[in-house]
C-alpha cells in the first residue's frame, strides 16, 4: 500500500487541530465534541454524572476532513462521510445515543444510510432511519429489520446481557465508566434496500464510496472504500484479532478470498478504519496496521493448505477450533469448515 505523503498529513493535521463543540438536544444535556485525529478521546460524562441515562456526549473524532468516527460507548464505531452535495452514515451502532440528532448537527445535508453487516451491535438503530442500505437475501432483511423493531435497538440477548439494566443475566451494569441505561426502542420499521457488489454513492465534489461484498464475519458483510480520503472502512470483516465464536458459519476459505480482494484495493487505500476501536476504555483511533491484513491472509492460506508454521491455541471448549497467531494478527480457524460444500480444495 502506497503511504501519505507529508503534504497530505500536514493538511489533514491542520484540518483536524480545531477542537469543535456543537450543540445537542436539551434531552442529552451535553454538547458533542470533536477530537483531532490521534488523539485520545475520553468520556467526560461517564460515571460522574448525578443520574443514570442514556450517553449524551458520544465521542467523535475527525479522521479525515469532513469524516467522523462516531464512538458509541467504547465498543463500537460509525461512521459519517460528509460531499458537496450528500453525507453518508456506515452502521448505526448498539441504541445508546440519539444517533439521528448527532448526524444532522454534523451535517445538514441529505444522507444515506449503509450497514457492514447485520449483527445487533451496527444495525441497532436502524429504526432511527426512513431506509437502510445492506446486504443478504431480502427475507433476511427483513428479518434484521423487523428484530430491530420489535426489541428494540440492538437488543440480542448477549450483546444486550453486559448493558442492559432490565436483563436479568446482566443486572446493574457500568461499561467503562458508563451507566445503567437500556437501549432505545424504535416502532417504525425502516425501508430495507439491498446492497450490491461495486454499488457506488456519489457525495459530490469528487467523493465516491464504493460497496464491496466480503463474506466472511457474517455472510452480509460489506466494506466501503472512499478514494478522495483513501480510507477503507472494514466494518468486522477483519479485525486485529479475528474470532469467529458466535458468528454465522462461513467457511475459511470465503473469509480468505475477501480479504484476498480487501487486499487487492491496497493501491487506493492507506488507512483501514473498523467496526470497534477501543484501549482500556477509551477510544483509539489510530487506523489497523495494514499488514494485519496480510497476515491474516497468510493465517488462512496456511490452515486451508496443511502446512502451518503459526503458533497455535487450544480452544479447550471446541476441540475442532484454535486460535492461530502468526506475527502481528490472531485469527480463529475452524477445522470442520475449512472449505464450502463441494468446493473444489485449491487454497486462493
Amino acid at each position: 500500500m502506497k503511504s501519505s505523503s507529508c503534504s497530505s498529513v500536514s493538511s489533514l493535521a491542520a484540518a483536524a487541530a480545531i477542537l469543535l463543540f456543537l450543540s445537542v438536544p436539551a434531552s442529552a444535556q451535553h454538547p458533542l465534541v470533536v477530537v483531532p485525529l490521534q488523539t485520545t478521546a475520553t468520556r467526560s460524562n461517564a460515571a460522574s454524572d448525578p443520574a443514570p441515562g442514556p450517553i449524551a456526549q458520544p465521542e467523535i473524532v475527525s479522521i479525515a476532513y469532513n469524516t467522523y468516527l462516531i464512538n458509541e460507548f467504547d465498543v463500537d464505531n460509525q461512521y459519517l462521510l460528509i460531499g458537496k452535495d450528500r453525507a453518508l452514515l456506515i452502521d448505526t451502532g448498539t441504541g445508546f445515543y440519539d444517533i439521528k440528532a448527532t448526524v444532522e448537527k454534523l451535517t445538514s445535508l441529505p444522507y444515506d444510510v449503509v450497514i457492514t453487516h447485520g449483527h445487533p451491535d451496527h444495525v441497532g438503530m436502524i429504526g432511527a432511519f426512513d431506509a437502510v442500505y445492506m446486504g443478504n437475501s431480502a427475507a433476511d432483511r427483513s428479518r434484521v429489520a423487523d428484530d430491530q423493531v420489535q426489541k428494540g435497538g440492538g437488543t440480542d440477548k448477549e450483546q444486550r446481557k453486559p448493558h442492559d439494566k432490565n436483563s436479568p443475566n446482566g443486572g446493574p451494569s457500568v461499561v467503562c465508566g458508563y451507566w445503567n441505561y437500556s437501549p432505545v426502542h424504535f416502532d417504525k420499521r425502516p425501508t430495507v434496500n439491498e446492497l450490491h457488489d461495486g454499488q457506488t454513492f456519489d457525495l459530490g465534489g469528487g467523493r465516491v464510496i464504493t460497496a464491496y461484498y466480503v463474506p466472511g464475519h457474517t455472510i452480509d458483510s460489506y466494506a466501503f472504500l472512499d478514494r478522495k480520503t483513501r480510507i477503507l472502512f472494514s466494518g468486522d470483516t477483519f479485525l486485529p484479532t479475528v474470532d469467529i465464536r458466535g458468528v454465522a458459519p462461513v467457511a475459511a476459505s470465503t473469509r480468505l478470498r475477501s480479504w484476498i480482494k480487501i487486499e487487492n484495493l491496497g493501491a487506493e487505500y492507506d488507512r483501514i478504519f473498523y467496526g470497534h476501536a477501543v484501549s482500556g476504555c477509551s477510544v483509539d483511533v489510530k487506523p489497523m496496521n495494514p499488514a494485519i491484513l496480510g497476515n491474516l491472509i497468510e493465517i488462512y492460506r496456511q490452515a486451508l493448505s496443511g502446512q502451518t508454521s503459526f503458533k497455535t491455541i487450544e480452544d479447550p471448549a471446541n476441540p475442532s477450533r484454535y486460535r492461530a497467531v502468526w506475527k502481528n494478527a490472531e485469527a480463529d480457524v475452524e477445522t470442520g469448515n475449512l472449505w464450502e460444500i463441494g468446493e473444489t480444495h485449491i487454497v486462493p
